[in-house]
């Protein structure tokens, strides 16, 4: 999705989430969910500290429940 859909996307009241995996030191994993809204339009940590990948997949999932959350 390009930014300026994302901002069309937002204004009908939409948050968009996105996972962020990445090694931020030898075997230091960070896991976070990253989110926009109306009100953010800018990415912003919605929850992090996932101890494990599939512990952020499924907090992920629970979001997604929610019909005005859409993943990036």
């Amino acid at each position: 999705m390009q930014a300026k859909d994302q901002v069309k996307v937002l204004a009908f009241g939409f948050t968009i989430i996105r996972k962020e995996i990445r090694e931020v030191s030898p075997g230091v994993m960070y896991r976070a969910i990253k989110a926009k809204t109306k009100n953010r339009p800018e990415w912003h940590v919605l929850a992090k500290d996932f101890e494990t990948n599939t512990k952020l997949e499924r907090r992920m999932t629970d979001l997604l429940r929610n019909p005005l959350i859409i993943e990036d």
